[in-house]
């Protein structure tokens, strides 16, 4: 990659890492009302006598496919945010070093022009 050509290649790492930040802060609200729901519906079902039927039963809710493919999709946001972030940190790495080696080039140039006066 071509020095000029990282600017915009790390915009674009962070624009993707933002929307990965969005949709895992959407999972995870819509984790947090599902959750809500749960103890509401725990906490008015007159069925459950004590705390640990209620406990019981939340247990139940939260091993329901619905529970448990919202959770699954939320890891797997959050890995491919943590995947996101890691890769944007490598294209910074990789442009630091680029100019690094662009400016150890023109002191080598520098050095040689004074040796030739």
């Amino acid at each position: 990659m071509q020095l000029n050509e990282y600017p915009e290649a790390i915009a674009q790492a962070q624009r993707s890492l933002l929307l990965q930040t969005q949709q895992v802060r959407e999972l995870r609200v819509a984790l947090a009302d599902m959750d809500a729901n749960i103890k509401y519906t725990v906490a008015f079902d007159m069925d459950l006598k004590n705390d640990r039927q209620r406990e019981a039963q939340i247990l139940e809710l939260k091993g329901s496919p619905g529970y448990l493919s919202l959770v699954q999709e939320l890891q797997e946001a959050q890995d491919k945010q943590s995947n996101l972030e890691i890769e944007l940190e490598r294209l910074r790495n990789h442009f630091a070093v680029a100019k690094l080696e662009i400016r150890e080039r023109i002191a080598h140039m520098e050095v040689g022009e004074r040796s030739l006066d």
